[in-house]
């Protein structure tokens, strides 16, 4: 099964559509030089636990079949205002021109993240995440290093660091790690969203997007 959730311009009815099927969907091109700079830029991060595909239309613009724990690329939007449904929320968004903007679903909730554009050619960007449902953060375990000091639920935060191999984990708001580590090479110039989730089981799991963008 795949979960559409629609979002288009606030004077129009909106609805939610289920449909089966599902479809991987890739990233393509690079994040940061290729994306224009007086364009709306919106991503769409599928944090559902389940086996769903979900859909999500910004006004004429459809994110289609987002696997769950993957993200598409940053695609241009017009700036204008949107109204984004789940099934226990709605979320007003209203994109701005020259920004970046992150839409994260849970199957449940749609939460709309505004974020900074990665300029720095020589560092990696991380975009953390937090959908555990409590404070935490992000570390580097190997080499052992705090990056995002805890952060509320819901809450994101953004840290610059050198590109270089990493073993990332979440932490709770005692700083203590609280999920399995995951191995990544940090690439100069890339952007990494890193969502922290809680699992049907009760643990906390991590997955990475990388950043990319799309013309489309």
């Amino acid at each position: 099964m795949k979960r559409d959730i629609v979002g288009a311009p606030a004077a129009l009815i909106f609805f939610v559509l289920l449909m089966p099927g599902a479809v991987a969907y890739g990233q393509e091109g690079l994040y940061g030089s290729s994306a224009p700079e007086d364009a709306s830029m919106v991503r769409v991060i599928s944090a559902a636990t389940g086996d769903e595909s979900i859909t999500i239309d910004v006004g004429p613009v459809r994110f289609p079949d987002i696997e769950p724990r993957t993200g598409t690329p940053y695609r241009p939007v017009q700036p204008e205002i949107y109204l984004l449904f789940s099934r226990t929320s709605r979320e007003i968004f209203s994109p701005e021109r020259a920004q970046f903007y992150t839409i994260i679903t849970t199957g449940d909730r749609v939460l709309v993240f505004h974020e900074d554009r990665h300029t720095d050619p020589a560092r990696a960007q991380i975009v953390f995440y937090n959908l555990t449902g409590a404070s935490g953060g992000l570390d580097a375990v190997v080499p052992e290093a705090t990056l995002v000091e805890p952060v509320a639920p819901d809450g994101s935060a953004v840290r610059v660091i050198n590109a270089i191999p990493v073993t990332l984990a979440a932490t709770g708001a005692d700083g203590r790690t609280v999920s399995d580590g995951i191995d990544i090479t940090l690439e100069r110039g890339a952007s990494y969203g890193v969502v922290a989730i809680t699992t049907a089981d009760g643990t906390v799991e991590l997955f990475i997007v990388e950043a990319s963008v799309s013309a489309e």
